[in-house]
Order: C-alpha cells, then sequence, then structure tokens
C-alpha cells in the first residue's frame, strides 16, 4: 500500500471498554427456572437426609436410599447449580477446600466432579453449603464443627444442650488428650456422654502439633459428632474422624436417675493409636516380646484388644520416662483386663 492511500485509510477506533452489567434491585432473586430447580434440590434432599438418619432402616436398604440420592440429586445439578456451588468454594461465607495448596503452586481447584459428590454428601448429610459447614479434604466430605452445630440446633426434641471441655493433657510424641462432657435433654429424657468405666466425659486423642485454641477445636467438633450420632443411633459414629481417637462408643440416652453402664460395644483400634503405641514403645526402648507381653496385660480374657484399652495402654506407658532392661517392669504391672471397672 503507498504512502498515500495508507493515509487516507480509515483509522481504527479503540475498542471501547465494557460497561458493567445493570442488574434492577428489585428483580426476582431466582429466575422461574432456578426457583423450580432449587425448591425441587431441597426437597429432595431433605427427603433422602431425612430417611438417612432413621437408626431403624436395614443396611442393604440404607445403601439404596444413598444411592438412589446420590443420582437424582446427580440430575438435578445442572450447569447453573454448579456455577453457584463454585461460587462458594474457598469463601468465608462458604465452604473451605484444601486445594489449590498452599505447598503447590501448580495445583488447581476441585472439578466439578468431586464438588459436585462433596455438595451432594453434604446435602445427605443435612448440612448447608454456607457457613463452613463441611469442607473437601483430600477429595472428601467432611462435616464441620459449624455442621455439627446446625444439625444439633434443628434436631426436633434437642434442649439444654452442654457442652465442657476440659484441659488439654499432652502425650508424649503423640499429640494431647482433651476430656469432654457432654450433656443433653432429647425428647423428655437427659442424657450425656459417658467413658467405659460409665463416669461423665469422654477423652478425645487429637494427633496434632496445633495450637491449644486448635486441638480444643478438633475436640468440640469431635464431641459434637460424636454426641449427635448417639441421638440418632449411628452404629459407627468415628468413620470420617481425621487426626482424633474417641477411646470409647457412648451409649443411647439414658433415662433420668437411671444409672449408666458401659457399652458392650467398643471400637476397633485404629491406625492413629496403634502408631502411637508403636512411637512410645520406641521411646521406652522396649522390645518386640515385651510388646506383647504388655499389651497383653490390657487384652480381654478372649486376647482382644479394643480402642479404649489401647488408649489406657498408652496413657501407661506415657508415664515410663525411662526405659528399663528388657522385662525388668512387665511382671511387676497388674492386668488391666482383670481389673474391676470403676464406679
Amino acid at each position: 500500500m503507498s504512502r498515500a492511500a495508507h493515509a487516507n485509510a480509515p483509522k481504527q477506533q479503540p475498542t471501547p471498554a465494557p460497561q458493567p452489567k445493570t442488574i434492577d434491585p428489585d428483580s426476582a432473586l431466582l429466575d422461574d427456572i432456578m426457583e423450580k430447580v432449587v425448591s425441587n434440590l431441597d426437597k429432595t434432599a431433605e427427603k433422602f437426609a431425612h430417611q438417612l438418619e432413621d437408626p431403624g432402616i436395614g443396611a442393604l436398604r440404607r445403601s439404596f436410599i444413598t444411592g438412589m440420592g446420590v443420582k437424582r440429586l446427580r440430575e438435578m445439578m445442572d450447569e447453573n447449580v454448579m456455577t453457584v456451588l463454585r461460587s462458594l468454594m474457598n469463601t468465608q461465607i462458604g465452604f473451605k477446600t484444601d486445594m489449590p495448596s498452599k505447598k503447590d503452586p501448580q495445583s488447581r481447584p476441585y472439578g466439578d466432579d468431586v464438588l459436585r459428590d462433596c455438595a451432594i454428601e453434604a446435602m445427605l448429610k443435612g448440612v448447608l453449603w454456607i457457613g463452613n459447614q463441611f469442607n473437601i479434604l483430600a477429595g472428601r466430605c467432611y462435616l464441620t464443627q459449624e455442621g455439627y452445630t446446625y444439625k444439633l440446633e434443628n434436631m426436633d426434641g434437642l434442649s439444654s444442650f452442654a457442652f465442657h471441655p476440659g484441659v488439654p493433657r499432652a502425650i508424649k510424641d503423640a499429640g494431647a488428650v482433651v476430656r469432654c462432657n457432654v450433656s443433653w435433654t432429647y425428647k423428655g429424657v437427659k442424657g450425656q456422654l459417658i467413658d467405659e468405666t460409665g463416669k461423665p466425659g469422654v477423652d478425645f486423642a487429637i494427633k496434632t502439633d496445633s495450637t491449644v485454641d486448635q486441638i480444643l477445636g478438633k475436640a468440640k467438633r469431635k464431641a459434637y459428632k460424636l454426641a449427635h450420632d448417639t441421638l440418632v443411633g449411628v452404629k459407627n459414629p468415628h468413620d470420617d474422624d481425621d487426626d482424633a481417637i474417641p477411646p470409647v462408643m457412648a451409649p443411647a440416652p439414658l433415662p433420668q436417675g437411671k444409672a449408666p453402664a458401659p457399652s458392650p460395644e467398643d471400637p476397633s483400634v485404629c491406625p492413629d493409636t496403634e502408631e502411637a503405641l508403636q512411637s512410645q514403645f520406641g521411646r521406652v526402648g522396649m522390645g518386640q516380646k515385651d510388646q506383647e507381653k504388655f499389651i497383653g496385660r490390657f487384652c480381654s480374657t478372649e486376647g482382644q484388644l479394643t480402642e479404649s484399652a489401647a488408649l489406657r495402654a498408652l496413657k501407661e506407658l506415657e508415664g515410663m520416662e525411662d526405659a528399663k532392661p528388657p522385662g525388668a517392669w512387665i511382671d511387676e504391672m497388674p492386668d488391666r483386663s482383670k481389673q474391676p471397672a470403676a464406679v
């Protein structure tokens, strides 16, 4: 193109800056389509969550109800719903996740598949997508202290709920233990969490290097979860614990005036407790044969080691400051499995 032609060519106009979208403050919060979707989601999730809270349903029926709930809710969560869900992820008003990781600048937020399934699990467990009532950790749905607080506050027939934590006690090389007392009145009947000896309160071992406030927060979440699961009759209340090790399965709410009795069921030893025991065995210099003798003192007559017994063994090991010669102190210890329960 010649200079003259170039000079006579029309000049390009600058692209105008995008104008902010005008939103009518008086318009409906949800359009007709979203209103219907949200209403259907709410009703469906509430229906399935209510069914799953019933302790009387059988295992196979529970599995089918859960599967049908997931299937239906997946079908209902279209792109419009996912857009709203994404806007709540990793916000103070919504819910938190561990992705993207602060330690890995290349990491990315969770994709829609994980996000959708965790949100569905949260709905089926009866919590909201706001108020930090659930988190997504390691790709799994994790109900928070706020979530269990919401469930307890909205439980029909529950009143006079009281939580009293004790002072954290350090366990060498294994974190801390917090004894929590939780009591309530449910449908006119007083109840509380009790330990395996029938005494009020439950010990929660927190395997963490967190601050005292964080340890108390973790213990509170575990106590609220155990109280909730006890009230609704969940048989395995420790299925999603992260680093706390509750020693006993709390019994059902007790009628006023009735003496508590130890629960006939006791959770099996969880991996964190086994790891803590091995750490203490190493600290006191205990060999394999002496370990077997030591653990045998805490086993039942059938040779079974329960979670609560393992924690009693852990507490015994904590008091051993210096390693003794192999077997020197084993025979001096009483047989813990044959001692009567304290009352």
